[in-house]
């Protein structure tokens, strides 16, 4: 749940390595061209780790000068275009090797020459892959995303936040008729989004903002900090920040003529529905309603906590693999909440990820494979230690305005049950009585049906959003 660092974290496709590959020549032959350059093909394989399964696509192409290079697609991440930086083929074994990513992919061309049979390495470990060569390349199904011709308006726009003097590029959406209507601010989960909040190939908040505007509600969604056309640094930032940034959407939704400026809200998803509790805090008197969509009702580490217990049962890692893992997680998260110091919180975390003491950055550098490192840096960011110590128990007293909390029973990431048990007592604590939350059977950290809520089906699964949550939020909005 960081901005900054997707979440798409917990797949494989984001572990290290290093390439192990001994082959050291490119050859081009009719026999063997393993290229789309003429023959059109694509190298499409599954790579499976416990219950997760995602879909890789290499694509080989040869360069101005002949040699063979390309790119690799998380089919159902919905990422694509991720570059190889080296590729070499004798015209059987090949190897691929993907520094972004730490990557590495050690194949054989089979006898038919429409196989790899092969290894997959990352993160030291070896998983196997073998890509099958597919001529049409698969499209990812979504029918829930709007088609022309729509009964609303849309307006693209860039404004500057007063808060920082950031860059917001943003959509507003507009119901047909004359208004004024009601109208909410979208505010994403973790990892820098777009927009549409593209996630795993899915478009929730267009999907969002349509039905909103079929239902007579306006929105406004917004580039995320160092997205799309939002211009932000995110080196210092904490949550606090990206409330600025949704309040500046807010005072933006609030100034045009056809919005109801006594009918404004939020709809925050995941970190988004910590983030829109924050901006209630720092400015209550334009917020009039508010809907979180599978935002944390405990403290930041015991979310995580069960986070990390609840993916690690789900991918079948054993009771001592889970138990091991649970243990450096709670050991890391105490180390950062106990100390104050840039350097010290760093070294503590990099002692226990080695195993011995640490006492400088030059010991880190030495001792700390790179990508650990990386590690470190992200667990000891201002966003991190921020979102840690976070209690939604105060910030949530604090609304004394309507609101709705929404969850599924699948979700991997936000326990439903700790999380809208905390939301409705701590509201209620403070007398808000206008509070009502539901959890949804089947549903997703995404809210779509799923069989397992594991991170790797978001992708594979065709719905982007519920259609009963969606009739929920809208009918509950109108209703205030």
């Amino acid at each position: 749940m960081r901005k900054g660092n997707s979440i798409i974290a917990a797949c494989v496709i984001l572990l290290s390595a290093s390439l192990l590959f001994s082959c050291t020549k490119n050859i081009k032959t009719d026999e063997t061209d393993i290229s789309g350059t003429q023959s059109g093909s694509q190298w499409v394989g599954t790579l499976t780790v416990g219950v997760v399964e995602m879909r890789l696509r290499f694509n080989f192409v040869f360069d101005k000068e002949g040699k063979l290079t390309g790119t690799m697609d998380s089919i159902d991440q919905g990422v694509e275009g991720i570059p190889f930086s080296d590729v070499l083929f004798d015209g059987k074994k090949l190897a691929v090797s993907v520094d972004s990513v730490q990557g590495t992919y050690r194949g054989e061309l089979s006898e038919t020459k429409d196989m790899f049979k092969g290894t997959w390495s990352q993160g030291g470990q070896q998983f196997a892959l073998d890509l099958k060569r597919e001529t049409e390349k698969l499209e990812l199904v979504r029918p829930q995303e709007p088609q022309p011709p729509f009964p609303y308006t849309t307006e693209d726009i860039i404004f500057t936040s007063p808060f920082e003097g950031n860059t917001i590029g943003a959509t507003i959406t507009i119901p047909e008729g004359k208004g004024p209507f009601p109208a909410v601010v979208m505010i994403s989960g973790s990892g820098q989004q777009d927009r549409d909040c593209f996630i795993m190939g899915h478009r929730p908040f267009l999907v969002i903002a349509d039905h909103l505007a079929r239902n007579k509600i306006a929105s406004i969604r917004y580039d995320d900090r160092a997205m799309g056309e939002s211009i932000g640094q995110l080196e210092s930032v904490t949550s606090e920040n990206f409330a600025d940034d949704a309040l500046a959407a807010l005072y933006k939704l609030k100034k045009h003529g056809k919005i109801d400026p006594k009918k404004l809200g939020m709809i925050g998803h995941s970190e988004g529905g910590m983030i829109a509790p924050i901006a209630f805090s720092k400015d209550p008197a334009d917020i009039s309603f508010m809907v979180l969509l599978a935002g944390p009702g405990t403290r930041g580490d015991i979310l995580l906590m069960k986070q990390s217990a609840m993916i690690l049962e789900a991918m079948g890692q054993s009771d001592e693999v889970t138990a091991q893992a649970l243990k450096m997680n709670r050991q890391i998260y105490d180390a950062v909440i106990k100390y104050n110091d840039d350097l010290t919180r760093k070294l503590k975390v990099a002692t226990i990820f080695a195993g011995e003491e640490i006492t400088s950055e030059e010991q880190i550098a030495e001792k700390i494979p790179p990508a650990m490192i990386a590690k470190i840096e992200t667990i000891t960011t201002p966003w991190f230690v921020y979102f840690l110590n976070y209690d939604p128990v105060p910030f949530l007293k604090k609304i004394s305005v309507p609101v709705l909390a929404l969850n599924g029973d699948k979700d991997l990431q936000v326990y439903w049950k700790d999380n809208l048990e905390g939301i409705e007592k701590a509201l209620k604590a403070s007398g808000n009585e206008d509070v009502k939350t539901r959890m949804f059977p089947t549903l997703n950290h995404l809210f779509q049906h799923s069989e397992t809520g594991v991170i790797s089906e978001y992708g594979q699964i065709e719905e982007t959003f519920a259609p009963e949550a969606l009739t929920m939020i809208s009918e509950w909005i109108n209703s205030k």
